[in-house]
């Protein structure tokens, strides 16, 4: 109960309004539920504004909004930092921090975060399996104690290399864990992900961190996406209009004017090797409006999917 209202309250900070039939899809729980949990948070002294009907939805009043705009880039990093070194004895500290990680440009806070902190989370969650946890211990293990590691990695062309590296961070980009490191091969700032590294083992070599602050991978990574994005416009059914919410944004979501089914969904999206299977999960209840040359590519794929079937 107390995790499912502490996601509630994260999701009314991070967004200005919200429906009870969206966090019930969410969570999994009913409407009525929902609203008991809202009025448990007002029971409790949080400002949740609630209104029912037609028109209704469920936000947080204003009061409790806090602009990232009341702070510097140094200052929401040193927050996040000093919550991390001094953990309270209950998990406040964890909804503290997370809180204000979604309150902050995360571009921009990145390289003051890194001065101080091991692990860097970008609005997703932790889904990893038994082997990753085991890699993910061994770099943790190499962070905290400031010790060098040798990878054995594979990149995604196919080349197989060894590295030695100085672990910074772990990093949380677009669902994908990676290893964020200074890398002696390269002589230069690296992510290592997570699921490609073979082979880790730690050397007997301490080293001290590196100054990241002329570090603009972040940027440049920003850059490149935008560049490899397009508009997307899809009519979905309400079936799969929670599940597009999340991924698209809720403000991407609009009641279609000819259906009462039907919602339209508009947004710029990374193309990329993950968008074609993305709108496959959602067959059949969703249909590319635009880009043509998207639908063109959908088609040649449902087409080449028919032929494995024999």
């Amino acid at each position: 109960m107390v995790n499912v209202m502490f996601n509630i309250l994260v999701d009314l900070l991070n967004k200005k309004n919200l429906t009870a039939q969206y966090f019930a899809a969410k969570h999994e729980i009913s409407i009525r539920t929902v609203y008991r949990y809202c009025e448990s948070m007002q029971g409790a002294g949080v400002p949740v504004v609630l209104r029912r009907g037609k028109n209704g939805g469920i936000s947080i009043s204003d009061d409790l909004l806090m602009k990232n705009t009341y702070f510097t880039v140094e200052e929401f990093a040193r927050m996040v930092n000093a919550l991390k070194a001094f953990p309270a004895p209950d998990d406040l500290s964890d909804k503290v921090t997370k809180k204000l990680l979604m309150l902050s440009n995360s571009a921009e806070l990145m390289p003051a975060l890194l001065k101080n902190d091991s692990i860097i989370v970008e609005n997703s969650s932790w889904g990893g399996t038994e082997k990753y946890r085991e890699k993910a211990a061994v770099i943790a293990d190499a962070i905290n104690k400031s010790v060098k590691l040798l990878l054995k990695y594979h990149s995604r062309e196919g080349e197989v290399t060894e590295r030695e590296v100085e672990p910074h961070a772990f990093v949380l980009k677009d669902d994908v864990w990676y290893v964020f490191c200074f890398c002696l091969h390269r002589n230069d700032f690296r992510l290592f992900k997570l699921s490609r590294i073979e082979r880790i083992e730690k050397l007997p070599v301490k080293f001290v961190k590196r100054d990241t602050s002329g570090y603009d991978g972040w940027r440049l990574d920003y850059e490149a996406a935008k560049a490899a994005s397009i508009n997307l416009t899809l009519k979905i059914h309400e079936k799969i209009r929670y599940d597009v919410e999340e991924w698209l944004g809720i403000e991407a979501v609009k009641p279609s004017q000819t259906s009462r089914e039907h919602y339209i969904a508009g947004a710029t999206v990374a193309e990329n090797d993950m968008l074609i299977p993305k709108l496959l999960s959602y067959a059949p209840y969703v249909t590319v409006l635009s880009p043509d040359d998207l639908r063109e590519k959908l088609r040649n794929t449902v087409g080449e999917l028919v032929k494995t079937l024999g």
